[in-house]
């Protein structure tokens, strides 16, 4: 199994290769041609994934989903999201929500909170294991970031965990270090979510925004934190 970080303008998107190939987050929706180039770069034509799974309802992780699935590959999201994603509209806890007033327009046009609606083919509501999809590993749900957030945790030992965690500030350097993002709908919980996913024994933390964190660096930063 090997899992390959797609770096895209806003955010990451994971190629998880195995016995088939599946995609978690998909970007912006601008980013179609760059992320089909980095997946045919390694080997993997859009169209043949065998899934995509939205770890949660932004612009900058499922702006590609409609385009996939029109391509035939099935997506993969929580139940919570499905109302999100059929109108096409953001979830709550946006970085938007989070400026002053006067800023808000400004922000909307740089960061449209619009993306392509897309239908949910295979609905998550506990877990969800991957082997259908050819994937060691499950998908589970991770609420926090925001209420219908899920995570991808593979039989490595690692996990593609969305925006539940980030690296650096919005993925500026040092890009390694854990962090909260900002726009988090319920802190305490990604704390918890973060604390549980480690001591059941994820090694590796793939997120949304930032480089690979690792549990030497986890482990420290969650000492600092007070998870109840």
């Amino acid at each position: 199994m090997r899992v390959h970080r797609i770096s895209l303008p806003l955010s990451n998107a994971f190629l998880i290769c195995d016995r088939k190939n599946i995609l978690v987050d998909t970007g912006c929706q601008s980013d179609f041609a760059q992320l089909s180039r980095q997946l045919i770069e390694r080997g993997v034509k859009p169209e043949s994934l065998a899934a995509v799974v939205l770890t949660h309802v932004h612009f900058d992780h499922c702006g590609c989903a409609a385009e996939l699935r029109r391509r035939g590959v099935p997506v993969i999201a929580s139940e919570q999201a499905r109302s999100f994603l059929k109108s096409g509209k953001q979830e709550s806890g946006t970085l938007q929500a989070l400026a002053p007033k006067f800023l808000r327009s400004t922000l909307g046009n740089i960061l449209p909170q619009a993306f392509p609606a897309v239908e949910i083919d295979v609905p998550v509501s506990g877990i969800l294991e991957l082997s259908e999809f050819g994937i060691e590993g499950k998908v589970e749900r991770t609420a926090g970031h925001t209420e219908s957030s899920l995570s991808v945790v593979l039989a490595d030992g690692s996990a593609c965990v969305g925006d539940l965690l980030m690296g650096g500030v919005l993925g500026l350097p040092p890009a390694w270090m854990p962090a909260q993002h900002p726009a988090t709908l319920n802190k305490p919980l990604c704390l918890r979510e973060v604390s549980r996913l480690r001591r059941s024994g994820v090694e590796r933390f793939h997120v949304g925004h930032g480089d690979l964190i690792e549990a030497s660096y986890l482990d420290r930063w969650l000492d600092l934190q007070k998870v109840l």
